[in-house]
């Protein structure tokens, strides 16, 4: 193998220790790609990955950052010196023999050669499982379970990367885009590399009335809710931008960090098209609570698939809920106390006929006692709510195109915000307009059992497949 990469100087620097830690971890960087090619290793090559072993043991004395990442450094190293002199691939395979059928056991690897240890899982859902890089700081693995359909995922998987939609917006995390595709060891597609996220909270937990969201958030403020109903909507419009449909826009598949800035997470089911091969790759499931009307029609569903429109409407819901105090702008009471909420496995009735009793009068319908009058968000706000809830059987496609865009959202959010507000005496959470008589949250704090026992996501319906 060729060392035309390694200037001469930069090899002995590195052998005798004399470059810092981030120089080291450059130079180690490309070492390791040559690992990882299907050639045999330079024997200067292997002693420059033993020599480095030895020389990060300098940085174990620094900082913690530092600390950590030479003792990731050394382990990886120490796998691979001991396999310098083969050919990468093949040998690795031939080791791994013996190796327990543990997912945590085996080795994986990345689309450019890099390899990959699973550490502990973090989680698992219907599609696969979440697990902790021990060698990669930052990042996670997402693999698949043994029903999925790899050979479309990797297509997919790989659109994403190909229309390298950024994961972060002014140096902040939005949203876990893959990063670069998995393979085990016998060069199957497995999953996929992408950044990990440092919070456990999802939007439910946030979007709770303010008596049980302290208990997650203690210092978070109605003020606060107001920017994080504006930061959801400005991640939603960075994603459009870069012309992509989220489609399965749910509270399960976002967190939120303690500043108020938020995540999209399960980003692998957006609706996208490869810019490389022009493939589509539709959205497939989604959450009959969240859908859009236009979504919720069997027929039209047929034909149709998730647009930014539909984005707009799950969006529209969930700002709705913070700023409501947990209300569901489709969540009224019925005289008859005869359950509509699901009427069939993906149509959600009171979406599809429009029945929202804070936007109009519906005769058996009222909105519960619990929630906050409609009337303590400002007009502007109201007028965006009406624009996207205002519709009947027979209007909502027509309606579609009113929908508030994310700019309109986020500039109505940051005019609320700034609003002169009045802070609540008996509960420093609360803020209102100037224009009401008394807090209006004051009175909502104690909803009914039923009302208060979880948070307004958690009793969400299964995660559907809907007519893909």
């Amino acid at each position: 193998m060729s060392n035309k990469n390694h200037a001469p100087n930069e090899k002995k620097q590195a052998l005798e220790g004399e470059i810092s830690f981030e120089e080291t971890r450059e130079y180690l960087s490309q070492l390791l790609k040559r690992v990882y090619s299907d050639h045999d290793v330079a024997t200067d090559d292997a002693i420059a990955l033993a020599s480095l072993a030895t020389s990060l043991d300098k940085f174990l004395a620094s900082s913690e950052t530092e600390r950590q990442s030479a003792l990731t450094l050394k382990n990886e190293l120490s796998q691979i010196a001991c396999n310098s002199n083969r050919s990468n691939r093949e040998k690795i395979k031939s080791n791994s023999q013996n190796r327990t059928e543990s997912i945590t056991e085996k080795t994986f690897y990345t689309n450019d050669g890099r390899v990959v240890y699973l550490g502990t899982m973090l989680g698992s859902g219907g599609e696969g499982a979440v697990y902790k890089v021990p060698n990669m700081p930052g990042k996670v693995v997402k693999v698949f379970k043994s029903t999925t359909d790899f050979a479309y995922m990797e297509r997919k998987i790989e659109a994403l990367i190909n229309n390298q939609i950024p994961s972060k917006l002014d140096h902040v995390l939005i949203n876990t885009i893959p990063e670069s595709l998995l393979y085990d060891e016998d060069d199957h597609f497995v999953g996929y590399i992408m950044p990990g996220i440092t919070t456990r909270f999802k939007l439910y937990d946030v979007s709770r009335n303010s008596a049980d969201r302290t208990k997650y958030f203690p210092e978070l403020d109605y003020k606060g809710l107001i920017i994080i109903a504006y930061n959801l909507a400005e991640a939603v419009s960075y994603i459009h931008e870069h012309e992509v449909v989220i489609g399965d826009l749910n509270p399960n598949n976002i967190v939120v960090n303690p500043d108020g800035t938020v995540c999209l997470i399960d980003t692998d089911s957006y609706d996208i098209v490869d810019k490389t091969t022009n493939e589509h790759f539709p959205c497939a499931v989604g959450l009959p609570e969240m859908l859009a009307p236009e979504l919720q029609n069997a027929e039209y569903l047929k034909n149709t698939c998730f647009t930014r429109e539909t984005d707009l409407f799950s969006l529209a819901i969930l700002i709705f809920r913070l700023l409501m105090n947990n209300a569901n702008p489709f969540g009224g009471v019925r005289s008859d106390l005869v359950s509509r909420a699901v009427s069939d496995t993906y149509t959600n009735v009171e979406i599809m006929n429009g029945e929202s009793p804070y936007i109009k009068k519906i005769e058996g319908l009222t909105v519960p006692d619990w929630a906050p009058p409609f009337s303590m968000l400002p007009e502007y706000i109201q007028d965006l709510f009406v624009r996207v809830f205002d519709y009947n059987q027979e209007t909502y496609l027509e309606k579609i195109k009113e929908r508030p865009t994310t700019k309109e959202w986020m500039d109505a959010l940051m005019r609320f915000y700034n609003e002169p507000l009045n802070q609540c005496e008996k509960n420093h959470f609360h803020w209102y307009r100037k224009e009401l008589d008394q807090c209006p949250l004051c009175a909502k704090e104690n909803p009914p059992k039923s009302a208060k026992k979880k948070g307004i996501f958690e009793n969400l319906s299964e995660i559907i497949t809907i007519g893909i």
